[in-house]
């Protein structure tokens, strides 16, 4: 097995069970058991709360019109995403559809966060209707007087190529302003935007 395909299967085991996987660590050494002990203590930090808050507000249904890079390849008018608790409340989950006339065409996309207890990091798992898996981190971005949250991503395709994308957040009263970018030769390119406005708060 590659290690691609080694680090997404970790990571998968990660997200499904959290307690296996740390038990196991536990037992390797007392050291390792000490700080295990150490960071579970942590708890998740205020602002990744306060985005999970934000984002499943009302019935965590966000939509963003697409119209400016609608194609013969990319029909859709709309994209909508709905944002849901999982796990106890452990694991926040979006599940993206394509929309055209309001009629629900395909699903893009399910993305997966959570706190890593180990890492002391929100975790990123990002799963692609073509099977490609983006693993990253959400960070959370300091000063500029905005909410802003940063989605650092590795992408793995089934065929064994990779990238890295950028995704930022930036959270406002009912709607949040969606930006990627690509890495092109170590530099950030910028790629779309999105203004995402939630149904049930319009």
């Amino acid at each position: 097995m590659n290690k691609i395909a080694t680090k997404i299967i970790s990571g998968l085991i990660l997200l499904c069970f959290p307690n296996l996987y740390f038990s196991q660590k536990v037992n390797t050494s007392n050291q390792n058991a000490n700080t295990m002990h150490a960071s579970r203590q942590k708890e998740t930090p205020e602002w990744l709360l306060s985005h999970i808050r934000f984002l499943t507000q009302g019935d965590g249904y966000w939509v963003a019109d697409n119209s400016m890079f609608m194609s013969k390849d990319e029909p859709f008018d709309e994209y909508a995403i709905k944002w849901t608790l999982e796990n106890d409340g452990k694991v926040l989950t979006g599940r993206m559809t394509s929309l055209k006339d309001k009629k629900v065409i395909n699903s893009p996309m399910t993305v997966r966060v959570f706190w890593d207890l180990r890492e002391q990091k929100a975790l990123v798992y990002q799963i692609m209707a073509d099977n490609s898996v983006g693993i990253g981190e959400i960070r959370n971005i300091e000063g500029n007087n905005k909410i802003e949250r940063e989605v650092d991503e590795v992408f793995y395709s089934p065929l064994g190529g990779t990238f890295r994308a950028l995704h930022k957040m930036i959270e406002q009263k009912d709607q949040y302003i969606g930006l990627s970018f690509f890495l092109i030769k170590g530099s950030w390119n910028p790629h779309r935007s999105y203004t995402w406005k939630s149904a049930a708060l319009q």
